[in-house]
């Protein structure tokens, strides 16, 4: 039956992550997060755990080095003489010291006094929210908690009752997922000093206390927070920022954050965050039979919105990270941001469609740097501003990875249809993919192109010729570039050899 006005909060309420015991692992906790600041609380209560991560926190030196030969022609000799084990051991990109790195920004600890007895909670999805509540031999302490959709900022409320008691714990010394010595048994202290990394300053002024942590070459962090009580009502609201700046002072913007938060107060932060949710939720739902299936549909648009809504696109684990959170081109990053078209979402992929186009110049010069040609090419792995991350040589350089981003370019044109999207940002990503092409294809005996040494996307380590993923991306690229010369009113010059290609393309591999 067509419902005109869908009751969305009924609807969302009994897809909610409800709990009826405590989150003992750090997988198992209530995630929030707006596309920069991620949190995962999970625990009993002794403790419960604040695991906080700050999308682009990272160390960005690159230290990728093939040396003086390191080039395409290089390798491609080593493979055609069938030398694959060599190539891997020189084109390797799991350095020594495998900057660029991510870091980690710790988190809070909380404790109640006693001995937990029971656990429940519920991740509200309709206004992004957690609630839990511990039972202790002693009484009871419940907690509620989000992350502002449009600020930076971590908001936790805590009641107790009977003779629970109130302890916070900042956690928040600098860690790095590598360690540079060879038997990586370094603890962190010693790792970061190795890597250049100055002391954290601290501080304390009022309500307010920070910490601040210089990060090499790639700007600082500031994490903030303050605590207010109600000794009547028994109430505690923390209040919690995270702000990184390339360059500039985290510290001002922090404490400017954190005095509008002071003044605002709980409740006027709280209608802020529950308006742009309630906005979200409200341009699209579906219902289906299959109820597991519905509930998976809204907790992964919940996530999808955690994770694309701020600065830079969802990485491999998102806002939420255990270890190695960058982008993987052969797949991971492509298959996060499917959703988003056909569910009224087109605006989540715009921290996509920005970042990596400021990318592209990095991948052009990769481009003629390593393989002596115009055009652009997207390691497999990178880190947020581009640069190559520790990975598998074969996933490093298979060709696929930048025109399969630049199949989302295209899908934001065909369901938008906005023509200046095509025009300044699709057509020239899209463009300089496949003029790698370009240099990179060769004609054979049969009048053919064919495609070198390459492999396919999430396929163990082999390698081979005219892999059957990259000849459809090149497809993709020749068709949408030479149809976007209609709708953009153009004349590349470039034409005449994409047409060449897509008409003498080889077909795809075929068995008996």
């Amino acid at each position: 039956m067509h419902r005109n006005h869908l009751d969305i909060e009924t609807l969302l309420k009994q897809h909610d992550m409800v709990y009826e015991a405590a989150p003992l692992e750090w997988e198992q906790g209530f995630l929030l997060g707006n596309g920069n600041l991620g949190a995962v609380i999970w625990g009993d209560g002794a403790p419960t755990n604040f695991t906080l991560n700050r999308m682009d926190a990272w160390d960005q030196r690159n230290n990728l080095d093939f040396g003086p030969d390191g080039n395409y022609r290089s390798l491609r000799k080593l493979l055609d003489e069938g030398q694959v084990e060599k190539a891997a051991g020189l084109y390797n990109t799991r350095q020594e010291i495998p900057y660029p790195t991510c870091v980690f920004i710790g988190g809070i600890r909380l404790e109640f006094g006693s001995e937990p007895k029971a656990f429940e909670g519920r991740l509200s999805l309709f206004d992004a929210t957690a609630a839990g509540t511990v039972s202790l031999d002693n009484g009871q302490a419940r907690f509620s908690s989000f992350i502002h959709a449009q600020k930076d900022l971590l908001v936790l409320e805590v009641e107790l009752e009977g003779d629970a008691t109130f302890k916070y714990t900042p956690e928040v010394d600098c860690q790095i997922l590598h360690s540079p010595q060879a038997d990586a048994t370094a603890d962190h202290a010693d790792t970061l000093k190795a890597w250049g990394y100055p002391p954290a300053e601290t501080g304390s002024e009022g309500v307010l206390s920070w910490h601040v942590q210089q990060i090499p070459d790639s700007g600082a962090y500031c994490v903030m927070w303050a605590v207010q009580e109600d000794p009547q009502a028994r109430r505690f609201t923390l209040l919690l920022s995270v702000e990184l700046c390339p360059d500039g002072d985290p510290l001002a913007v922090a404490r400017n954050r954190m005095d509008e938060a002071l003044e605002s107060g709980r409740q006027a932060l709280y209608e802020e965050h529950s308006s742009w949710w309630q906005a979200y939720w409200q341009k699209s739902a579906l219902t289906v039979p299959d109820s597991r299936l519905e509930n998976l549909y809204y907790v992964e648009m919940y996530k999808l919105a955690c994770n694309t809504i701020g600065r830079i696109p969802a990485t491999t684990q998102g806002v939420w990270i255990t270890g190695g959170p960058d982008y993987h081109l052969n797949l991971n990053l492509q298959q996060s941001y499917w959703p988003v078209y056909t569910s009224n979402h087109l605006e989540l992929g715009n921290s996509l469609y920005d970042v990596f186009f400021e990318m592209l110049p990095r991948f052009q010069e990769f481009c003629r740097d390593f393989y002596g040609w115009d055009g652009a090419m997207a390691n497999g792995a990178i880190a947020p501003n581009g640069a190559c991350v520790p990975c598998t040589f074969q996933w490093s350089f298979w060709t696929g990875s930048g025109p399969w981003v630049a199949h989302h370019f295209w899908l934001h044109y065909l369901y938008s249809q906005d023509e200046v999207f095509l025009r300044d940002k699709a057509y020239p990503f899209m463009r300089e993919f496949m003029n790698f092409f370009v240099g990179y294809l060769e004609k054979g005996e049969d009048g053919l192109y064919h495609l070198p040494w390459d492999s396919s996307p999430e396929f163990e380590y082999l390698m081979g010729w005219d892999v059957t993923c990259s000849l459809a991306l090149i497809r993709f690229l020749a068709e949408s570039l030479l149809k976007s010369q209609d709708i953009l009113g153009l004349s590349d010059p470039d034409v005449p050899k994409w047409e060449e290609i897509l008409n003498h393309l080889t077909p795809y591999p075929e068995d008996e």
